[in-house]
């Protein structure tokens, strides 16, 4: 496969398809030998792309619907142990906001906010009027790209 922009491959000082590996004719420039093979290079890098958002976004719902579950009904500030976070499948890393001060960095997950108090403990915070993105929005998304990928 070639990199990120097509270019012909050169064996012997012939040009072959990026593909296939067929000996190319025409346009100096000219990366792929048909249509067929040209979709077939668009198509795998298509899906590369998006897998990689795909897992992002998993994550991010997996998150949410913890921090849900924990939250309650009748809560907006919680604390929680962060080995319970961890259990449940949490993801650190996959975050959709940070906010940094002298005290130290608050993580946004949607209307959730939360840092750390202690090596153990996290405040966690929901803010129900701030919703900047949906996660069901996401969801949606997230089940149309996985009509497209198969």
């Amino acid at each position: 496969m070639c990199t990120s922009r097509a270019k012909a491959k050169m064996v012997d000082g012939d040009r072959l398809c990026c593909v296939c590996d067929t000996k190319l004719k025409g346009r100096i420039d000219k990366a792929f030998c048909d249509y067929k093979c040209k979709n077939i290079y668009h198509a795998e890098n298509r899906l590369r792309a998006n897998s990689a958002g795909a897992v992002t976004i998993k994550k991010l719902n997996r998150n949410y619907h913890i921090l849900c579950f924990l939250k309650g009904k009748n809560t907006s500030k919680f604390c929680v142990n962060k080995l319970e976070l961890i259990r449940q499948g949490f993801h650190f890393d996959v975050i959709t906001g940070e906010e940094k001060s002298k005290f130290g960095t608050k993580y946004q997950l949607y209307e959730f906010s939360y840092y750390q108090i202690s090596n153990q403990n996290i405040m966690v915070n929901c803010d129900s009027l701030r919703t900047e993105v949906s996660p069901y929005v996401y969801k949606r998304w997230e089940t149309h790209m996985a009509h497209l990928v198969q």
